[in-house]
């Protein structure tokens, strides 16, 4: 900040605390030290000649009557932002919900794929292990010319079930 902006800076403060000084709002602190700077400064005691000035002006404009229904809409104005602001949390929430369900919705049909995946995939691999032992002797079943020789060996007994008791 150069000297003219503090200057500036220094010039709006003052105007706030005249106009404040003006209004009887200052504590008695601050007011003692208005006049103090008031009793001393030329330009100062200019400035709140003019700003009295300017609020002796207000007095004359016309006072214009408040309807009775302007309390209410503004409370009226004051409620709906509030919902606004509750809205907009809701709406937060309700994405975040969204979000979480989209998830689980995405982590549900990927469990739900690889079931499917497996299923479908393994059910050859149980009808392989189904017909394992008939995949085993396809050797001898390929050297049969044909089924009903095959049928009469099954009823003279040649091929005996082989079973897991051991010899």
């Amino acid at each position: 900040m150069n000297e003219t902006d503090i200057a500036r800076h220094d010039e709006s403060f003052d105007d706030e605390d005249l106009v404040g000084y003006l209004d009887g709002e200052l504590d008695a602190e601050t007011a003692h030290r208005i006049e103090q700077r008031l009793a001393h400064d030329a330009d100062c005691r200019a400035r709140l000649r003019d700003l009295q000035a300017s609020w002796d002006l207000l007095d004359d404009l016309p006072r214009s009557e408040v309807a009775r229904s302007f309390a209410q809409s503004t409370v009226s104005m004051v409620a709906v932002r509030g919902a606004d602001g509750d809205a907009r949390r809701s709406g937060a929430f309700r994405r975040s919900a969204v979000c979480l369900l989209a998830a689980v919705g995405a982590a549900a049909a990927a469990l739900g794929g690889y079931f499917t995946v497996d299923a479908v995939y393994s059910s050859g691999d149980r009808e392989l292990i189904r017909d394992l032992p008939v995949i085993e002797r396809m050797d001898m079943y390929q050297a049969a010319d044909d089924t009903a020789f095959l049928r009469t060996l099954i009823g003279e007994n040649l091929f005996q079930e082989e079973s897991d008791d051991g010899p």
